[in-house]
């Protein structure tokens, strides 16, 4: 894969990450329309939430995502394009697999010492916001993943 091919799938990758990011913020300012079609009470429909699960993990995503299209655009060593795309790798499944899933069950602890209704709160909004997040991330990551491949697959510059 050209090296220009990289460039272009990383920069929509990181455009799509962006989007995610703002879709979560623009969803905490709309969540009581949002709230509404899932008809809950008006004791939950009161409570302001912030999905903080989602937004993280866009900001985490859209952070890696930077790294790596500032690596692409940066013209590196074959050395620095492998040393960064596995620890990028890497990174991207300990977030996915570990630190994403404790950081939820440590946000829902916190919020349901707050009471049932913000628990509640958090859970509808957070059901739409990470519905839009997944639907925008995964094919970012996937573009992302192809990028770091084609980078790693090239074959270094002869003297």
């Amino acid at each position: 894969m050209r090296t220009k091919t990289c460039r272009t799938l990383q920069s929509v990758a990181f455009f799509l990450f962006v989007l995610a990011l703002l879709a979560c913020v623009a969803l905490f300012f709309l969540q009581t329309p949002v709230k509404r079609l899932y008809g809950v009470d008006e004791q939950v429909l009161a409570i302001r939430s912030i999905p903080y699960h989602s937004i993280i993990a866009c900001l985490v995503y859209v952070i890696l995502a930077l790294v790596w299209l500032l690596v692409t655009y940066n013209r590196p060593s074959q050395g620095t394009i492998a040393a960064a795309g596995i620890v990028l790798a890497i990174f991207f499944g300990v977030f996915d697999a570990i630190l994403l899933p404790a950081g939820n069950r440590l946000i829902a602890i916190f919020i349901g010492r707050q009471g049932v209704d913000a628990l509640a709160s958090n859970a509808t909004l957070e059901e739409v916001v990470s519905s839009i997040r997944v639907l925008l991330t995964v094919p970012a990551k996937i573009l992302m993943f192809l990028s770091i491949g084609g980078m790693l697959g090239q074959d270094p510059p002869k003297p």
